[in-house]
């Protein structure tokens, strides 16, 4: 498997109440062999994100896209920490 797109996301700014723009990750399959993948966010429903698809199977040389979607930035939303930082987890 080869995510074809960057590691990180950058999602802008956004004010309460409104959402990031989405962005899109892509993998794709560079083995001799088909294979099935999953994908969750680390922080489960606790996630500022959803995610467009989170199962697949990829023949040989298929690509697909995954977009990652911001969820509406809650009021007052909490600016400490990683408060709206999550990771895409990624099985196969």
């Amino acid at each position: 498997v080869l995510i074809t797109s960057s590691a990180r996301l950058d999602f802008g700014t956004s004010a309460c109440g409104g959402r990031g723009q989405a962005q899109t990750l892509k993998l794709k399959n560079v083995t001799s062999s088909s294979f099935a993948w999953t994908a969750t966010l680390a922080r489960g429903d606790a996630s500022p994100y959803q995610l467009s698809r989170s199962a697949d199977v990829l023949s040989p040389g298929e690509e697909v896209e995954l977009t990652v979607t911001p969820k509406v930035v809650a009021t007052p939303v909490r600016l400490t920490g990683d408060a709206l930082a999550d990771e895409v987890v990624f099985r196969t």
